[in-house]
């Protein structure tokens, strides 16, 4: 396992389904968790998995083919309630990206 992974947050699945969440372990095969507290291997081979610096990069790749495509509010909250962590981090990610 890397020290660091330099892009952290996923966006991963198939072509019908995609996911989001954080990278475990990277290489050729990822490891991804699905909330802050999720400790089950979830492996996925790296040609599925696309990688971002930040969570609010991941939500807009993420948003225009998601099932919250109408309501973005609605997959911030999501997103907020497996990763409570990141509350702080996207909110000053957002306040940085208002113009």
């Amino acid at each position: 396992m890397a020290d660091k992974i330099e892009k952290p947050w996923a966006v991963y699945g198939t072509f019908v389904t995609e996911y989001l969440g954080k990278i475990r372990t990277e290489g050729k095969v990822f490891d991804i968790r699905n909330s802050d507290t999720d400790s089950n291997p979830n492996l996925w081979d790296s040609s599925f998995v696309k990688q971002f610096k930040t969570s609010l990069e991941a939500i807009n790749y993420f948003f225009p083919n998601s099932e919250y495509k109408n309501d973005k509010k609605r997959l911030i909250q999501n997103f907020l309630s497996r990763f409570p962590s990141e509350k702080t981090n996207l909110e000053n990610l957002i306040t940085q990206s208002s113009p």
